[in-house]
């Protein structure tokens, strides 16, 4: 933790999709959705940084972002007071922000 991943990367990188629309038309929706800052410390933000830096580095048109799910709930028992979500409702929020993301995309 607080190691850069790539001397040769940037610091950090943003997701370049527009998350603060997809957050909102996703809780319009129904959807138990809340924007974050951050992929994590450990995997999920080595994994979201590795793949802006081989995207900024092929020069393309793209469009990149995370999507960090809950925890199902047979999982609350290991890690209590942590948010949970059913496999179901988990689909069907992430093909819906697909779809926004979709929606968005410059044409």
């Amino acid at each position: 933790m607080n190691q850069r991943i790539s001397e040769e990367g940037a610091v950090a990188y943003m997701a370049n999709l527009p998350v603060w629309e997809i957050v909102e038309r996703l809780k319009q929706q129904g959807h138990p959705v809340e924007e974050s800052l951050s992929a994590g410390a450990f995997v999920c933000n080595h994994l979201f940084y590795s793949v802006m830096h081989h995207l900024e580095s092929s020069k393309g048109d793209f469009w990149m972002d995370f999507i960090h799910l809950p925890l199902l709930p047979e999982q609350s028992g290991e890690f209590p007071r942590k948010p949970t979500l059913d496999r179901e409702s988990q689909g069907k929020t992430i093909i819906a922000a697909i779809e926004e993301a979709r929606n968005l995309w410059p044409n």
